[in-house]
């Protein structure tokens, strides 16, 4: 009797220990797959790098008509055409580049002061104003740089940036209308009306004023205006530089 309790105790205990060892594996496992790295999360975290939006910088010069950013396409061949066109004095391509409703403004100095002029078309024959010849012959390189605009240093005879074509996209121009308000304010009948002033502020706030000048300091300087998402030439800067 004693012996088969012995041996009843002996087998229990085996049964317990075997018991014991498989619940303390089954214990290691869980562990260890809890400690592992989570696979799902991996792939949501990479995908949130993949999706990161990175801008584009804004390219601050443009090749040529060919390379042009599709947005301004329009814009930038209008202004190549309007070159092409005064280098070989092309009148009836500029004209065509003109709108009809408008006509073209020129700026120029008559003695000291500033004067504007609105004519229906151009004509290197019959310049605006009278007394200054069209100077077509400007060497380019077709590339246009898109930054603000440069300026003439009169004490150094100097444009502050290197030789090319030049357009401004930020900043607004008020030329044509601080001319008429200051051709107004010398004769005491008034020239332009309060009327014709604000279309020439209306017609600013649409346009984009572009500077050329080569390594000779020749310059053409012109303003194209968006009209019914059409680009046209709206006007001339034929003043001077440093002039009285």
């Amino acid at each position: 009797m004693i012996d088969l309790n012995i041996k009843l105790g002996n087998k229990m205990k085996d049964s317990l220990i075997i018991i014991l060892s498989a619940l303390l594996t089954v214990s290691c496992k869980v562990n260890t797959i809890q400690n592992q790295p989570n696979s799902s999360n991996k792939k949501t975290t990479l995908q949130k790098v993949v999706n990161v939006d990175t801008k584009p910088s804004i390219p601050t010069e443009v090749d040529s008509v060919d390379s042009v950013d599709s947005v301004n396409s329009d814009l930038e061949k209008t202004i190549i055409s309007v070159i092409k066109a005064y280098q070989s004095k092309d009148e009836k391509k500029l004209n065509r580049l003109i709108n009809p409703e408008f006509g073209i403004a020129f700026l120029y100095k008559r003695g000291v002061h500033d004067n504007l002029s609105i004519e229906k078309s151009i004509s290197f024959a019959e310049p605006t104003p009278e007394y200054l010849p069209y100077s077509n012959e400007i060497d380019t390189d077709y590339k246009i740089r898109i930054s603000t605009l440069p300026f003439f240093n009169c004490n150094t005879e100097n444009w502050d940036k290197p030789p090319g074509i030049y357009i401004d996209t930020i900043n607004t121009d008020h030329l044509l209308s601080e001319t008429a308000i200051s051709e107004n304010n010398l004769f005491i009948e008034k020239i332009w009306s309060d009327l014709q002033i604000e279309e020439l502020k209306n017609l600013e706030n649409n346009s984009h004023k572009i500077i050329l000048f080569d390594k000779n300091k020749k310059d053409f300087i012109f303003y194209l205006t968006k009209v019914n998402d059409k680009w046209f030439l709206s006007a001339i800067d034929r003043n001077e530089v440093c002039s009285a």
